[in-house]
């Protein structure tokens, strides 16, 4: 029986298509052409949008985060307090590759440049603006292109360890992080292996490179060294994340808050809520005591998957695995109780608004309405309404005593019980 040749089973499939191409139903409009170039100009319009909203989303967080990671200092102890000084800052590096370009656009080269600064802040108090480009610390010059973030970040740490004063020397700039992006047209973009692409200023640019560009062009910029002392805080960094999952979470020396959430908290004091409630996590040391029932949890199951093979069965540690993961569950509802507690009180502590917190949670029903009646790791919407309710009135009783607003702790003898 003869065998058929591909190259034959690849023809017939080929003229089947292109008659099935020719009879497909077309649409009937005419409609406009669109160029490759002005796609692409309007990829980088789009870019630059996600650029300036993940900026955003980061100075809102930070700006909403520093009083409350300063009330709470009496809480997180002196082993977790740092210093914050309330500036962020980026390079062209700080995007991913496809990103780079859009970045360009909008100032950013090789230098660090500050694209945040926190309202109240020690930066904010010093002087330090937005678009500035930091180009000393002390009296060493800093670190430029694809390390620069991990190299500077190393030596501000070193300094904020010891709360000392940093000597940052700025040359202003400009950077474009206003809420609607600004024309763009093809000559002002570098494009891929193009080195005679030309920036917004004029200033000739090699696509990518570590070549401050923008710097170039303004050398005359005036450049200033401000002196930012160190606020003291909870050493906790407060990070905004992409994601569509409506959480937030907290992991001992973090806090994470998801895009999602930022677009839910409608106002910056439901945001309040959401924040001092993880702070209050890490402040009470939750998740130390999470892993600490794992491990006790998981002897207790290894002492099972032991005995098993003893006798001859092979459990493949599954007692141990399940009982660690019933560990960390333990007081887990009681842990997220504590964390709205104690959380309220840095609201309070922080001077914000804090009556109307309990509220957050009746919007939260309507986001996850399985939650009013049922819940897992957490307690119920309803329950955590009606107990931040009882809250707000134990801290207004304290504040017409003239008590010092600090959550009630249990003695000693009890907390072992």
């Amino acid at each position: 029986m003869p065998q058929c040749r591909p190259t034959f089973l690849w023809r017939s499939a080929l003229a089947g298509s292109a008659l099935l191409l020719a009879a497909c139903a077309a649409p009937m409009t005419r409609m406009g052409s669109v160029s490759r170039e002005e796609i692409r100009m309007e990829q980088l319009r789009q870019q630059q949008l996600v650029i300036r909203s993940g900026i955003a989303d980061e100075q809102r967080v930070a700006t909403v985060a520093l009083p409350l990671l300063r009330a709470a200092v009496p809480l997180c102890g002196p082993s977790a307090t740092g210093v914050q000084r309330g500036v962020q800052y980026a390079n062209i590096y700080s995007f991913d590759k496809e990103y780079r370009d859009a970045a360009r656009v909008m100032g950013f080269t090789d230098t660090l440049t500050i694209v945040g600064v926190v309202p109240g802040s020690a930066a904010a108090r010093s002087g330090v603006q937005v678009g500035d480009r930091i180009t000393q610390l002390g009296d060493d010059p800093v670190p430029t292109g694809r390390t620069a973030m991990r190299k500077f970040g190393q030596r501000l740490g070193k300094l904020n360890r010891g709360h000392d004063v940093v000597a940052l020397t700025l040359r202003h700039g400009p950077l474009a992080l206003a809420s609607t992006p600004g024309d763009v047209s093809p000559g002002e973009v570098p494009l891929a292996g193009d080195s005679s692409a030309r920036t917004p200023d004029g200033a000739a640019a090699v696509a990518l490179g570590d070549t401050d560009t923008t710097a170039q062009a303004h050398a005359g910029a005036t450049s200033e060294t401000v002196r930012i002392p160190a606020d003291t805080v909870c050493n906790y960094t407060v990070v905004a994340i992409t994601s569509s999952d409506l959480n937030a979470f907290s992991d001992g020396h973090n806090v994470y808050v998801t895009s999602a959430m930022l677009r839910f908290a409608a106002n910056d004091d439901e945001l309040r809520v959401v924040l001092s409630h993880e702070i209050a996590h890490n402040a009470m040391r939750h998740i130390d005591a999470k892993k600490k029932n794992s491990l006790l949890g998981g002897l207790l199951g290894a002492v099972i998957d032991v005995a098993a093979a003893s006798q001859g069965v092979n459990t493949g540690g599954e007692f141990t695995r399940d009982f660690a993961d019933a560990g960390a569950m333990v007081f887990s509802q009681d842990f997220e109780r504590e964390a709205d507690y104690v959380g309220l009180y840095i609201l309070a502590r922080s001077n914000a608004p804090f009556a109307n917190a309990p509220d957050f949670w009746r919007r939260m029903a309507q986001a996850t309405p399985g939650s009013i009646k049922f819940a897992s790791s957490h307690p119920t919407t309803a329950e955590r309404f009606l107990r931040l309710e009882k809250t707000v009135q134990e801290i207004r009783d304290k504040q017409a005593a003239g008590a010092e607003l600090l959550p009630e702790m249990k003695h000693q003898d009890e907390a072992h019980h």
